[in-house]
């Protein structure tokens, strides 16, 4: 499990307390956090998490194939989190797709990059199927 923390302003805190956007790919990580979430934030899990409650908070809920697509597509799960991240990047405005892209192309080279490069776009198509 992993947190990151975006801000146009200065992060005095590292830690997330109450996230606007909270996305889970396990069943470990949506028992653990899904309460945390800020009231009429984004939550996005994987479909293959089951037994879904209900959250204290009210939130926007998006249940995307995510590793099964990412399985699917590339024959492993392995880039199922820049899937995620694509996921995420097409729900909200939080970063521009070009600056997530350059990221990938800081990251990675050769075929692992466009592997990746793919997972990301195939996780944008996922969250632009569901707006």
């Amino acid at each position: 499990m992993a947190e990151a923390k975006i801000s146009k302003e200065k992060i005095l805190y590292p830690k997330v307390k109450t996230p606007d956007v909270l996305l889970c790919l396990s069943p470990q990580a949506y028992k653990k956090f899904h309460n945390d979430i800020m009231p009429g934030g984004l939550l996005i899990i994987d479909g293959e998490i089951e037994d879904i409650e209900e959250q204290r908070a009210p939130a926007r809920l998006f249940t995307l194939p995510i590793i099964s697509a990412t399985r699917e597509a590339f024959g492993s799960e392995l880039s199922s989190n820049v899937t995620a991240l694509g996921c995420v990047i097409g729900l909200t405005d939080l970063l521009p797709q070009e600056a997530l892209l350059e990221a990938l192309a800081g990251s990675f080279s050769g075929k692992v990059l466009d592997v990746n490069i793919e997972a990301f776009k195939l996780g944008m198509k996922l969250s632009s199927a569901t707006v």
